[in-house]
C-alpha cells in the first residue's frame, strides 16, 4: 500500500508541473487527456497493487467471436 501512496506523491508532483504548462500553452486537449489517463490509471494500479480481480479484456471479445468462430468452422467443414 505505501507503494500506491509513494506513485500518488509522484503522480501529484508530476502534475502541479506539467497542469500549469498545459494551461499557459492552451493545450486543452492535452491537459483532458492527461487528466482522463490519469483517472482511469492512477485507480487501476491501486487495484493491482491491492489484489483485486480485474476482468481481461480479452474474455470479452473471445466471448462475443468464440460463437462466430464455431460457426464457420462447423460450416467450412
Amino acid at each position: 500500500m505505501w507503494f500506491a501512496l509513494i506513485i500518488g506523491i509522484i503522480i501529484l508532483a508530476f502534475s502541479i508541473v506539467e497542469i500549469p504548462e498545459f494551461r499557459k500553452n492552451k493545450k486543452k486537449k492535452e491537459l483532458w487527456t492527461y487528466s482522463i489517463l490519469l483517472l482511469i490509471g492512477y485507480p487501476l494500479l491501486v487495484a493491482q497493487i491491492i489484489h483485486v480481480h480485474l476482468a481481461n479484456p480479452l474474455d470479452l471479445i473471445t466471448f462475443v467471436y468464440k460463437p462466430m468462430s464455431q460457426f464457420l468452422f462447423a460450416l467450412l467443414r
